[in-house]
């Protein structure tokens, strides 16, 4: 989307959305199976029943949601997301060799010591 000259802020929101909607309809699940469980509503007509059930599932999905949205909300402040009129990107930097031997010198030595101390 950020490509096709949507800015990035929205494509970050309707992707955001797209990732929440299962956690909602698992919310739902489990509130439905609750009310079942409980025999919610069971001295009321059907249609009153329905009304109420869906009073609970609203109340439920809307406080769920807050919740998240605050959670998110959080996240992105703590990594400054929208700060820059551009979207950043990861730079690839080239393997480099000395790097390489001290990380392989590290897990050599850490296999030594484990192994030294549980032989």
């Amino acid at each position: 989307m950020s490509k096709l000259g949507l800015n990035y802020r929205f494509a970050h929101g309707f992707i955001l959305a797209l990732v929440f909607l299962p956690t909602l309809l698992a919310e739902a699940n489990n509130v439905s199976n609750a009310h079942k469980i409980r025999d919610f509503g069971a001295d009321e007509n059907w249609l009153m029943r329905n009304y109420h059930a869906l009073r609970h599932l609203f109340f439920a999905l809307m406080a769920r949601s807050l919740r998240r949205a605050e959670t998110i909300a959080i996240a992105m402040d703590v990594k400054g997301f929208g700060l820059s009129k551009q979207r950043t990107y990861f730079t690839q930097y080239p393997s480099w060799l000395p790097g390489k031997i001290f990380g392989w010198a590290s897990v050599a030595l850490t296999v030594g010591l484990c192994a030294t101390f549980w032989l």
